[in-house]
């Protein structure tokens, strides 16, 4: 149960980023755009790794989240109340997803 809650975090990360993606795509430059979609591409990527090793895949989404959230907010700037409660809840996720780990594949 709390893999999956871990990869419920990286669901509602990738449909959240798309819906950004689709909303500003008009607005955005296109490095930004081609950008945000290569990220979309990574974690999709990582979040089906997590089915294969899931304590090493949650905890380099842990750090690759981490230094792209900070890259982001060095670049551009501004947080939000609700996106850093978003960013509490899929950091504690992805520590709840490793420690899961070691329950269901004992």
């Amino acid at each position: 149960m709390k893999l999956l809650i871990g990869q419920l975090a990286i669901i509602i990360l990738v449909l959240g980023t798309t819906g950004l993606l689709y909303l500003t795509y008009s607005q955005a430059s296109f490095e930004y755009t081609v950008l945000l979609v290569l990220w979309i591409v990574v974690v999709i990527t990582l979040g089906i790794w997590t089915r294969a090793n899931p304590k090493k895949a949650f905890l380099f989404i842990l750090v690759f989240y981490t230094l792209s959230i900070a890259i982001k907010d060095a670049l551009y700037g501004g947080e939000y109340i609700l996106t850093i409660l978003f960013h509490l809840y899929f950091v504690a996720s992805m520590v709840i997803g490793m420690r899961g780990t070691r329950e269901e594949y004992k």
